[in-house]
This record gives C-alpha cells, structure tokens and sequence, in this order.
C-alpha cells in the first residue's frame, strides 16, 4: 500500500518552493487551499488503475489527520508528458507536479453542487467526518494544462469536500445553482466501488 506520510514529506516543501501566490491570477490548486489553511497537506492514493485513481487528500498526521477532500481522478491525457505522467500515477500531486514543471493548471467545471443521496455517500461523509445533515459540496471538473501554446486536456476529476474545509459558497454558488443534472456526480460515485478509505480504518474519532 501507498505510503502517505513518505509522500507528504515530499509534497509539504513541493508546494513551499512555489507558492499560492507565484500565479495570483489563477484558481488555487486544492493542495494549496488545505496547506494555507491548516499548515499541513499530504495525499493518499487509496486505489490506482490505468485510467482511475482514488485518493484523499489530507492535513494533519497519525491521530490528527483529517481527510479534507475525497478525490475521484479519471485519466484522459497524459501521452503528451510522459515524464510528468508517470510521476502522477507514481501518487505525486496532479495539480503540484504540473504547476512546479511549469504548467498552468485551468479548471472548467462540469458539475457543481451537494452532494446526492448514492451508496456510497455515506462512506464518503463517515471519511470526510461530515456526517447528515451538514451539506457536502461536489465539484467536477476538466483539468487541462497549459504551457508555451501547448495545451493538455490531463484529468477529469471529481472532488468531494470536507465541510469544514470547502463548501459550495467557497467555489461558486452562482454555478452550483445552475446545475440540476446529477448524471455527472452520479457516475463520478459509482467509480468508487469497494475502495477501502482511510476513515474506514481509522480508529480515534473524529477531531
């Protein structure tokens, strides 16, 4: 299994070399969001494939760790930068790896809202400790990356949000409101399966 805690010694001084503020013109990458709020940010790869990985994304450590964001990442480029690629799969952060190479990262949303009753939403808000009625917000996005007139269409990605960490008024209420069809997130959840999460596992309850 995936080492976490490895990955977040690698990934914490990765994101201090660059910054949030290095591009301000454009969108926070998640890593960035949770290390500026809580000082801390790892991420744990809980199920990779050819084409899917599953993992959290997280702040604290041992009894302290707290998964933030639950992340569902369907691989759809990647052939045009084989290097960075292979660092991805190999459990780096998509959105740091990019940006430290150089890349401009541009989300464009394909659904926004709370989080549908499903199978698997209550074990989405047992590992994010959100549980009902406290609302969960859900964004799906097109993650492309841009460089020197290149551009890459890298990732759909689904994130699904601690409610204490990201709600639907921190990403955008306006777009959240115009999203009625949950096909999207829907099929996002279905991908989970029997990926076995941390909060599964976790023995000390939530902070």
């Amino acid at each position: 299994m995936y080492n976490p805690f490895a990955r977040c010694l690698f990934i914490v001084p990765f994101l201090l070399s660059y910054g949030c503020a290095s591009d301000p013109s454009r969108e926070p990458l998640n890593s960035e969001r949770i290390f500026k709020r809580y000082g801390s940010y790892g991420v744990d790869v809980r199920f990779q494939g050819a084409n899917l990985r599953i993992s959290e994304l997280y702040s604290g450590a041992s009894s302290a760790r707290r998964t933030r964001t639950v992340a569902i990442v369907e691989f759809i480029g990647g052939a045009e930068i084989p290097a960075l690629d292979a660092q991805i799969r190999a459990g780096r952060s998509i959105g740091a790896t990019l940006t430290a190479a150089g890349w401009r990262v541009r989300k464009t949303t394909r659904w926004l809202g709370a989080l549908p009753a499903h199978p698997n939403t209550s074990r989405v808000r047992h590992t994010l400790c959100t549980p009902l009625p406290a609302p969960v917000a859900a964004h799906q996005y097109l993650l492309s990356a841009t460089q020197a007139g290149r551009s890459v269409d890298y990732a759909l990605i689904t994130e699904i949000h601690d409610g204490d960490y990201l709600t639907l008024a921190d990403i955008s209420p306006a777009l959240a409101a115009s999203v009625t069809d949950e096909t999207p997130i829907r099929s996002a959840l279905d991908q989970l399966g029997d990926v076995e999460f941390f909060g599964e596992t976790r023995q000390q309850p939530c902070a």
